[in-house]
């Protein structure tokens, strides 16, 4: 689980761990702050996506990172060759990097 900067978003992803110390995610879930009048703090679900469907997403680390930028709408996951960043919003998914 992580929070954007601003601390307008939450991002859960879920998965197992496997034998010999590897792990498989299955769902990603973004949560949007909602605005409440009174001082206790909730989230709204804003996004589902399914990874363990997508190809790019086998062998991903499970921690990951919100695009620090002026408009939250991308997360940044790490493989062994390859820095990947997944708009959530859009579903587009792009190589930043390549190692």
């Amino acid at each position: 689980m992580i929070k954007s900067n601003c601390e307008q978003y939450l991002a859960v992803i879920s998965g197992k761990n496997l034998i010999m110390k590897q792990q498989k995610v299955n769902q990603l879930f973004v949560f949007k702050k909602k605005v409440t009048a009174g001082p206790e703090v909730e989230f709204e679900l804003s996004k589902r996506i399914v990874v363990k469907d997508i190809p790019i997403f086998t062998k991903v680390c499970m921690q990951y990172y919100f695009e620090n930028k002026n408009t939250i709408d991308s997360l940044l996951f790490v493989k062994a060759d390859r820095i990947i960043k997944l708009n959530f919003e859009t579903d587009a998914i792009e190589t930043i990097y390549e190692f």
